[in-house]
C-alpha cells in the first residue's frame, strides 16, 4: 500500500505511477532549471500548499526528471528530508547539504572533509563560510551546480530564527550561481512574506492547487492499478457521484481523497459509521498540525467557521465572523485573505460574489463536530451530513428497507441490543433523506420501532423533539398518546395538520425544493441543484429567486440560450435587479450577441451606476464591437469607482493601443503594474505596444518580465520572438518561437513566423516545415501558402512553388503579388507563355504594378519578342521612373536587338538610380565590348568589381576585354580571379589558355586547355576542339617532340572529319605550313599523307614535294595560276628555313592573279 504520510519511503516506480495533476507544474519547473543563467541571477522557487497536497512527491518528481531529462550532466540534486530538527543556524544548513550531497554521490572523502571542517571551525560564522567554500569547490571540480530540494523550508527558517542569517542566505543564493533552491512550505511564511524581511519578494511562488474531479478519478485509477484492483473502471463509473462528494469533502487534498475513498468504497453502507469514526480519529494528527501552525487569530476564525458550518451548512461574511469572535471586520478580512491564500477556506462564488467564506475541506468540519460537539446528537450530526451527500435517495431507501427487515429479525429473536443499534442507524439515514413520502414512512416506522422496544426515553429526548408529528401516521399518533408521550390535543392538532390545505403542502414543497437546491449548490452538485430549481419553478412559475438561480446554473453549464430565457422570465417578474441584468449581459457575451449585451449592461447601470464590475464588462463588450472610445469611457467609470483596479488599467491600455495611442497605452500598463508588479498580462501587452512603436529592445525587456512571472506565457514567448526577429536576431527568435510552441503547439501564426525567421537565415527547408505545420492547423489561409511558395522559390523548387501559389490563389484570387510571383516561377521553368498569362491576371487586378510590367518584359525577352519586351519595360518605367531593375532589363533587351547605344543609355539610367547595381555595370561593359570600346568596357567591369569583388562574370568579361586590347598578362590575372571564385568554369580556363598562347607560354596554355576540357569537353564544338588539338600539335613540333606531335595530328584529323570540309582544310593548311616553316619538310609530307590531304591541299603538297626532290618538272607542268601559288609557298618556306635564293620559273615572271594570292593568304592564316 502507498505511504500516505511518507512518499520518501515509496519506490520511484510507485511515485511515478501515481503522480497526478501536477505534470504542467513539473514541466515548468524543469524548464526554469534549464533556462537558469550561468552565473549570478539564478531564480529560486517556493512551492506553497497545505499538508497532504503532494509537495514532497513533487520534489521527488523534480529529482527524477533532472536525471531522466539529462540535466544531471549540469545539475546535482540534493533532497532534504521532510523533518530536519537539527538545523539551528546557517552553518547547520550548509553542513546538512554537504552531508546529503555525499550520500547522493557516494563521496566518502567529502563526508570525511565535513568532519574535519566541524572540528576545525568552532564558530558558526566560520563554519558556514568554510562549508560554502566546500560546496563551491565540489561544484567546480565536478562541473555541476546544486539543486537543493528543501521540504518544509518554513520550519527550517523558523528554527534558525535569525534575520542576519536570512540576509546571508539571500546574498549567497542571489550572487552565487552554483546553487538553486527549490523549497516547500505549508504557508506563505513570515520570512518570505513580510516587507521588512531579507527574503521578501525573493522567491518565485507556486501554489499547489487542489485536485479537480477528473484528476481525482485519475489518482484513484492509478492507485487501484498499483494495488492490483480488478475491474476498477466499473467501480469508478458506479461511484462517480461519490467521487464528486470526495472532491467536496476533501477540498481536492490527495492524501484525504485516498483515505476517505478507502473507507467508503471498501465498506457497506451500514459499516460506514465505524469506518468514518476510525478515519476521523486517524486524521486527528493531520488536522491538529494544520491548525497549530496558524497564528492565534487565524485559528479562532477557522474554529468559528467550522462550528457554524457544522450547524448551518452556509458561508459566513467577514462581518458575521467579526461580530461573533470580537475582532474588527478589517482584522477578520485580512486574516481571511491569508487563510484563502493558504487553502484553509474558500469563497462561495456562484455569481461573482466573494464575500461568503466556507471551509475548503468540509471533512475538517466533520472532524471538528465529532471532537467538539456539545452533545451526542450534535457530535453525530456529521454522520447525517455525510450520508446526505454521499448516497443518493435510491441507495438510502434500499438501506432503510434492509435495516427494517434486520430490526424485525433481531427483535423477534430477542437480540435487543443489536435491534437498538440497527434502529439508531436507520434514524441517521432517515434524517439524511430528503422530505419525501419515503422519508415520512421511514420516520413513522422508526418511531414504532422504539415503541416496540419500549424505549420511551430515546423517543422523548432524541426523536420527538426533532420530528414533525405530521410525519407520523394516525395509528402511531394514537400509540404515542397511549404511551403518554404526547398530549391528546397534540394528537388532534397533528391529525388536523395532516389533513391540512393543499396550499400549505404546495408551499412546503416549494420551500423544500428551494432549500434542497441551495444545499446542492453549496455542495457543488450543479446538476442536482438545477433539478431542484426546475421543480421550484414548476411549482411556482413566478418564483423569482428560483428563476434567477436556475439561469445562473444554466449559464455555468454552458446552456446559454436556456439561461437567457430564464433571466428574461426573471426580469419579467422583477425588472429592477441590477445583478440579473448584469448576468444576462454576461450570457449574451457568451452567445456572441455583444450589442444586446451592451444594452443589458446599460439596464444594470441605470439601477446600479456605481457597480464597478458592470462598467468593466460593459467596456469589454464595447471593445468586441470595435467601439473603442465608448469602451474607454466605461473603463474610466470603473476606475473612478475602484482606482487601483489593475485589470481595468490593463484593459484601458489595450483599448488605447487599439486606438493607436501607444504612449498613453504604456502609461496605463505602468499604472496596472504599480498596483500589481507581477501582472504578467500587463507586461506582455506593454511589450506588444512597445513593439508597435518600433522599440523592440525595450519590448523584449517587457516580454522577459512577463515570462519571469509566468514561464508558460506562450503569447509573451511569441511576442518576444517577433521582436527578436525584427532586430535581426533570428536564431534567438527561433528559440523563443520553439518555447511558445512547446506551450501551445497549435498556434498557426507562431509556426508561420518561425518559418519566416528560418527563411531569413537561409534555412528554407526548415522554413517550409514550419509553414507546413501552420497549414496543418489552418489550411485555408492564403498567407501561409504564399510564404511557403517563396521558400520553395529560394530552393529553385519552382514546380512546387507554382502549386503553392495556386493554392493561395484558390483561397484569395485577388492577390496581385501571388500572380506576379507565380509568373516569375513559371518563367524560371521556361514556361513563358503561362508566365505571361499569370502576369496578365496580376495586371487585371492592378494595372499600375510596375513589378509585373517589368517581369512581363523579362518573359517577352525570353520568348524573343524583344520589341514587345521593351514596350513592357517602358510601361513599368512610366509608373515608376526610378525603377533601376526595369532600366537594367530594358538595356539587356536593347542589347539583344543590337541597339547598343540605347542599351548603354538604359544601363546608365539604372546606374544613376542605383550606383551599386553591379549587374548593370557588368552588362554595360559587355555592350561596350560589342561596340569595340574595350577600354571603356574594362572601366565598367572595374566599377562592377568595386561593388562586388566576387562577381565571377565581371572578372571573366574583364579578362576578355583585356585580351582584345592585347593586355595579355592583365587578362590572365582577371581570368585567375574569376577561377578563384568559380574554379569549374571551362570557358575561363579556355580563354586563359588563349591569353597564355599569345604570350607564347605554351605549356601553361596547354594546361589551361586541358583543364577546360576536363571540366566540360561537351561544352566545346568540334572546331574549338580541333583548334586546341592543332595548337598542342604545333607546340610539340616546336619542341621537337615528333611522336607526340604525330599523335596530336592524328587526333586533330579525327576531329576534322566532324567539321565542314572547308574549315578542316583551312585548319590543316595552317598547321602544315607551321611545320614546314620550322624546317620539318619531310614530317610535313608524312602528315599530309596520313590525313589524305595531298589532293585537297594540292599547292602546299606540291611545294613540299618540290622542296624535298628539287624536281622542277613538278612545278613546270602546272597551270600558270596554280604554279604562281606553289612558287609563293616555296619562296615563303625557303625564307623561314634560311635559304636565300628564291625559285622562279619562266612563267613565274608572268603576273599572278589576285585571286590566287588571296587563296595563298588564306592557307597561310
Amino acid at each position: 500500500m502507498e505511504m500516505l504520510y511518507n512518499p520518501d519511503s515509496m519506490s520511484e516506480d510507485e511515485i511515478k505511477a501515481t503522480f497526478v495533476g501536477r505534470q504542467n507544474l513539473l514541466d515548468e519547473l524543469i524548464s526554469l532549471i534549464e533556462c537558469q543563467p550561468a552565473g549570478a541571477g539564478v531564480q529560486h522557487v517556493l512551492i506553497i500548499s497545505p499538508r497532504g497536497m503532494g509537495k514532497t512527491t513533487l520534489l521527488l518528481m523534480v529529482r527524477f526528471a533532472v536525471r531522466d531529462r539529462e540535466l544531471a550532466a549540469h545539475w546535482q540534486t540534493v533532497k532534504f528530508p521532510e523533518e530536519l530538527y537539527g538545523v539551528n543556524d546557517l552553518a547547520d544548513f550548509w553542513i546538512q547539504a554537504i552531508d546529503l550531497l555525499a550520500t547522493e554521490t557516494g563521496d566518502e572523502p567529502l563526508r570525511n572533509h565535513i568532519e574535519k571542517l566541524k572540528g576545525k571551525h568552532l564558530k558558526s560564522d566560520n563554519l558556514q563560510e568554510a562549508a560554502l567554500a566546500c560546496i563551491r569547490d565540489w561544484c567546480k571540480r565536478n562541473k555541476k551546480r546544486l539543486l537543493l530540494l528543501v521540504d518544509n523550508l518554513d520550519m527550517i527558517l523558523e528554527q534558525i530564527n535569525d534575520e542576519t542569517a536570512n540576509a546571508r542566505l539571500r546574498e549567497v543564493l542571489m550572487n552565487d550561481g552554483t546553487i538553486m533552491l527549490l523549497g516547500c512550505a505549508v504557508s506563505f511564511f513570515h520570512e518570505a512574506r513580510s516587507y521588512d524581511q531579507p527574503l521578501y519578494n525573493f522567491f518565485k511562488i507556486y501554489n499547489l492547487d487542489d485536485l479537480k474531479f477528473e484528476q481525482i478519478k485519475e489518482l484513484l485509477r492509478k492507485h487501484a492499478e498499483l494495488d492490483g484492483v480488478k475491474n476498477f473502471e466499473e467501480t469508478l463509473k458506479k461511484n462517480e457521484s461519490c467521487i464528486r462528494v470526495l472532491e467536496y469533502f476533501t477540498g481536492g487534498n490527495p492524501r484525504l481523497v485516498l483515505m476517505l475513498y478507502r473507507v467508503v468504497v471498501h465498506s457497506d453502507i451500514s459499516e460506514v459509521h465505524q469506518g468514518l469514526e476510525k478515519l476521523l480519529d486517524g486524521v486527528t494528527p493531520y488536522y491538529k498540525a494544520k491548525i497549530e501552525s496558524l497564528p492565534p487569530q487565524q485559528r479562532k476564525i477557522l474554529d468559528h467557521i467550522a462550528r457554524v458550518t457544522g450547524k448551518m451548512r452556509e458561508g459566513l461574511t467577514p462581518t458575521e465572523i467579526a461580530s461573533a469572535i470580537r475582532l474588527s471586520t478589517n482584522q477578520v478580512s485580512a486574516q481571511l485573505k491569508r487563510l484563502l491564500e493558504f487553502g484553509y477556506v474558500r469563497t462561495a462564488n456562484l455569481r461573482g460574489r466573494n464575500s461568503y467564506y466556507t471551509l475548503s475541506e468540509p471533512l475538517y468540519a466533520i472532524w471538528h463536530q465529532m471532537r467538539f460537539g456539545r452533545d451526542a446528537r450534535e457530535r453525530m450530526q456529521w454522520l447525517v451530513d455525510f450520508l446526505k451527500v454521499w448516497y443518493d435517495a435510491e441507495q438510502m431507501g434500499a438501506e432503510i428497507v434492509r435495516l427494517e427487515a434486520r430490526f424485525c429479525e433481531y427483535l423477534s429473536t430477542g437480540h435487543l441490543r443489536e435491534a437498538r443499534d440497527t434502529l439508531e442507524y436507520r434514524r441517521y439515514i432517515a434524517e439524511a433523506m430528503e422530505a419525501t413520502p419515503a422519508r415520512t414512512k421511514a420516520i413513522d416506522s422508526i418511531v414504532r420501532g422504539y415503541l416496540d422496544l419500549k424505549d420511551t426515553e430515546v423517543l422523548k429526548k432524541d426523536i420527538l423533539p426533532h420530528i414533525s408529528l405530521q410525519d407520523v401516521s394516525e395509528e402511531t399518533l394514537d400509540q404515542l398518546s397511549d404511551a403518554g408521550l404526547i398530549r391528546e390535543q397534540d394528537t388532534n392538532r397533528a391529525k388536523a395538520q395532516v389533513a391540512g390545505s393543499k396550499e400549505a403542502q404546495h408551499q412546503a414543497e416549494l420551500a423544500a425544493a428551494w432549500r434542497l437546491g441551495t444545499a446542492a449548490v453549496e455542495a457543488k452538485k450543479w446538476s442536482e441543484a438545477l433539478g431542484h430549481f426546475d421543480r421550484a419553478v414548476e411549482l411556482d412559475p413566478n418564483f423569482y429567486p428560483a428563476l434567477d438561480m436556475r439561469a445562473a446554473l444554466l449559464a455555468m453549464s454552458g446552456r446559454y440560450e436556456e439561461a437567457l430565457a430564464s433571466f428574461d422570465r426573471a426580469l419579467g417578474i422583477k425588472s429592477d435587479d441590477a445583478d440579473t441584468w448584469f448576468q444576462r449581459g454576461c450570457v449574451l457575451v457568451k452567445l456572441g450577441k455583444y450589442q444586446e449585451a451592451v444594452t443589458s449592461y446599460e439596464h444594470a447601470l441605470k439601477i446600479d451606476p456605481n457597480n464597478h464590475d458592470i462598467w468593466v464588462n460593459h467596456g469589454f463588450a464595447l471593445v468586441t464591437l470595435g467601439k473603442y472610445k465608448e469602451a474607454l469611457a466605461s473603463y474610466d467609470h470603473a476606475l473612478e469607482i475602484k482606482t487601483n483596479d489593475y485589470e481595468s488599467w490593463h484593459n484601458r491600455g489595450c483599448v488605447l493601443a487599439a486606438l493607436g495611442k501607444y504612449e498613453e497605452a504604456i502609461q496605463n500598463f505602468d499604472r496596472a503594474l504599480e498596483v500589481k508588479p507581477d501582472y504578467d498580462s500587463a507586461w506582455h501587452y506593454r511589450g506588444r505596444v512597445l513593439a508597435d512603436l518600433g522599440v523592440d529592445e525595450k519590448a523584449i525587456e517587457s516580454y522577459d518580465r512577463a515570462i519571469k512571472i509566468k514561464n508558460d506565457h506562450y503569447e509573451a514567448w511569441g511576442g518576444r520572438a517577433d521582436s527578436l526577429a525584427k532586430i535581426g536576431k533570428y536564431e534567438e527568435a527561433i528559440i523563443s518561437y520553439d518555447r511558445a510552441l512547446k506551450l501551445k503547439s497549435n498556434d498557426d501564426d507562431i509556426w508561420n513566423s518561425r518559418g519566416i525567421a528560418h527563411g531569413e537565415l537561409g534555412r528554407y527547408e526548415e522554413a517550409i516545415a514550419s509553414f507546413d505545420k501552420a497549414l496543418e492547423i489552418k489550411p485555408d489561409f492564403y498567407g501561409f501558402w504564399h510564404n511557403r511558395a517563396r521558400a520553395l522559390r529560394e530552393l529553385d523548387r519552382y514546380e512546387e512553388a507554382v502549386a503553392s501559389y495556386d493554392r493561395a490563389l484558390q483561397i484569395k484570387p485577388d492577390i496581385c503579388e501571388a500572380w506576379n510571383m507565380r509568373g516569375t516561377s513559371l518563367a524560371k521553368l521556361g514556361r513563358y507563355e503561362e508566365a505571361m498569362a499569370s502576369f496578365g491576371r496580376g495586371l487585371e487586378i492592378d494595372s499600375n504594378n510596375n513589378d509585373i510590367w517589368n517581369n512581363r518584359g523579362n518573359a517577352l525577352n525570353e520568348l524573343g519578342k524583344y520589341e514587345e519586351a521593351v514596350g513592357s519595360y517602358d510601361r513599368a518605367l512610366q509608373i515608376k521612373q526610378d525603377c533601376d531593375e526595369a532600366w537594367y532589363n530594358r538595356g539587356n533587351t536593347l542589347e539583344n536587338l543590337g541597339r547598343y547605344q540605347e542599351a548603354i543609355e538604359s544601363y546608365n539610367r539604372a546606374i544613376e538610380i542605383n550606383p551599386e547595381k553591379h549587374e548593370a555595370w557588368n552588362n554595360r561593359g559587355i555592350t561596350l565590348g560589342k561596340m569595340g570600346r574595350h577600354e571603356e568596357a574594362v572601366e565598367s567591369y572595374d566599377r562592377a568589381l568595386e561593388i562586388k569583388a566576387d562577381k565571377h562574370e565581371a572578372w571573366y568579361n574583364r579578362g576578355s576585354a583585356l585580351l582584345e586590347l592585347g593586355k595579355y598578362d592583365e587578362a590572365i590575372s582577371s581570368y585567375d580571379r574569376a577561377l578563384v571564385i568559380r574554379s569549374n568554369d571551362e570557358m575561363a580556363w579556355y580563354m586563359r589558355g588563349n591569353a597564355l598562347a599569345k604570350l607564347e607560354r605554351y605549356e601553361e596554355a596547354i594546361a589551361s586547355y586541358d583543364r577546360a576540357l576536363e571540366i566540360n569537353r561537351d561544352g566545346f564544338g568540334a572546331q574549338a576542339l580541333c583548334g586546341i588539338q592543332f595548337f598542342k600539335f604545333g607546340v610539340r613540333v616546336l619542341q621537337g617532340k615528333m611522336e607526340l606531335a604525330l599523335h596530336d595530328w592524328n587526333a586533330a584529323a579525327d576531329l576534322g572529319k566532324q567539321l565542314e570540309q572547308k574549315n578542316w582544310h583551312e585548319l590543316a593548311s595552317s598547321a602544315l605550313l607551321a611545320v614546314a616553316r620550322s624546317g620539318h619538310i619531310k614530317f610535313a609530307r608524312q602528315l599530309i599523307d596520313n590525313a589524305n590531304l595531298a589532293e585537297p591541299l594540292f599547292p602546299l603538297s606540291r611545294a613540299v614535294d618540290y622542296l624535298l626532290t628539287g624536281d622542277e618538272g613538278l612545278i613546270e607542268k602546272l597551270s600558270p595560276e596554280v604554279r604562281g601559288i606553289v612558287e609563293e609557298i616555296v619562296n615563303e618556306l625557303r625564307k623561314t628555313t634560311g635559304e636565300q635564293e628564291q625559285y622562279k620559273t619562266k612563267s613565274a615572271r608572268h603576273k599572278v592573279k589576285r585571286g590566287g594570292r588571296r587563296q595563298l593568304r588564306k592557307h597561310l592564316r
